[in-house]
């Protein structure tokens, strides 16, 4: 809150979103929720005085159709980037057991087929290295972790 309201008193329209939550609402529910709002921000923010081909997103820990959902930027907060542990970054594979089992709402034991599905649909460093070939549709990113 302390950014939002620093960033309003200089001019800037802040939109908090919501989203539906597993694992009740199992991933990409979440995802798609945040898409639709931001489709409702680039269709109504120029209402409230902004450019709607200015929009950039920020997100903490959290966190697909055919709209466009482009932006201009993204800030991370200490994000989790790699579902796969395929940077071995853990010890054990216990968060991606528990992103399959408790987020994607899938059924253990998981096998390299689940670890292939997280990659296709999950894993932020997976999407954004399938996007290197093309930089250009890549905003920028500034990460704090």
């Amino acid at each position: 809150m302390p950014i939002c309201r620093y960033l309003a008193s200089r001019g800037w329209v802040i939109v908090m979103i919501n989203y539906r939550l597993a694992p009740h609402h199992p991933y990409p529910e979440a995802l798609v929720d945040a898409k639709r709002a931001l489709r409702w921000v680039k269709e109504n923010v120029a209402a409230y005085g902004d450019d709607p081909g200015a929009v950039a997103v920020c997100g903490g820990s959290a966190g697909f159709e055919s709209v466009d959902t482009s932006v201009i930027a993204c800030v991370r907060y200490y994000p989790v980037v790699d579902m796969t542990n395929r940077s071995k970054y853990w010890r054990t594979n216990h968060l991606q057991n528990w992103f399959l089992t408790k987020i994607c709402g899938r059924r253990g034991p998981f096998s390299e087929k689940d670890v292939a599905w997280l990659e296709e649909n999950g894993s932020p460093v997976c999407l954004v290295d399938s996007q290197a070939a093309k930089p250009e549709g890549l905003p920028p990113f500034f990460v704090l972790g």
